[in-house]
């Protein structure tokens, strides 16, 4: 059980359950193995919402410095001033949103293990976020997803907003209980069959002279990981397709 611990602590994914012989012993050992495996899918799950948390906060960074760059110019009407406070505040406050979940999941409340939803209970939520994409959810849209609620909303949030800075207009999202698929396929400009196989690679982008980090697949990918699926992007002859198998 010492040699169990050691290796647990130092950070190794498998350890070998020895012949105890006496069965409180061997369950004592495999509650050792058990919380190794429970610390090392809390850690990996802090580590992907910092990735994601971070993404996401770029865009307030950037209209807050903004906002407040244009509140130092001379004689600036006060409408203007207000709206410009008013920018300010959204976006301090989505920041503070995104670190108090952060704050979570360092205390062990590992919010990508909430409830699971299902399409039509997400669906509002999406098209209030990007409500200039026609999104519309087919399937079995009643039926719980195979991964939490709040996992869901942050994968299609990134799979929209790539739909969108590829000049897409339209977004249709599935689920097939049979199969354990989540498929979300756009009519955007796609993704070239060369970058099909790198597109889930951490910061491959091809949008990054306009802001990109090419890390909204890669946090899909490892959120997707995470609830025991794999993300695979198609190749599509006409938009882009990203499917979620589990």
């Amino acid at each position: 059980m010492q040699r169990q611990a050691r290796e647990i602590a130092s950070g190794k994914t498998e350890t070998r359950l020895p012949g105890y012989g006496v069965k409180e012993l061997a369950g004592l050992g495999q509650s050792l193995i058990d919380m190794g495996a429970t610390l090392r899918k809390n850690a990996a799950s802090l580590q992907v919402y910092t990735k994601h948390a971070t993404h996401e906060l770029k865009s307030p960074v950037t209209s807050i410095m903004g906002a407040a760059e244009l509140l130092e110019a001379p004689n600036i009407q006060d409408e203007r001033r207000t709206a410009l406070a008013a920018t300010i505040k959204a976006d301090a406050a989505r920041m503070d949103r995104l670190l108090d979940r952060m704050r979570e999941m360092a205390r062990g409340q590992n919010i990508l293990a909430s409830a699971q939803g299902n399409l039509n209970s997400i669906l509002p939520i999406l098209r209030a976020k990007f409500d200039f994409l026609h999104i519309e959810i087919g399937g079995d849209v009643y039926q719980p997803l195979p991964v939490s609620h709040e996992a869901a909303v942050i994968c299609f949030g990134h799979l929209l907003e790539n739909a969108a800075e590829h000049d897409a207009k339209t977004v249709e999202i599935t689920f097939d209980t049979a199969s354990q698929i989540i498929s979300v396929q756009d009519n955007g400009t796609g993704i070239s069959a060369a970058n099909v196989v790198k597109a889930a690679e951490p910061f491959f982008t091809t949008k990054r002279e306009t802001g990109g980090t090419g890390m909204g697949l890669t946090i899909c990918a490892e959120i997707i990981a995470q609830q025991g699926g794999q993300l695979n992007v198609e190749p599509c002859d006409s938009g882009a397709v990203i499917k979620m198998v589990f």
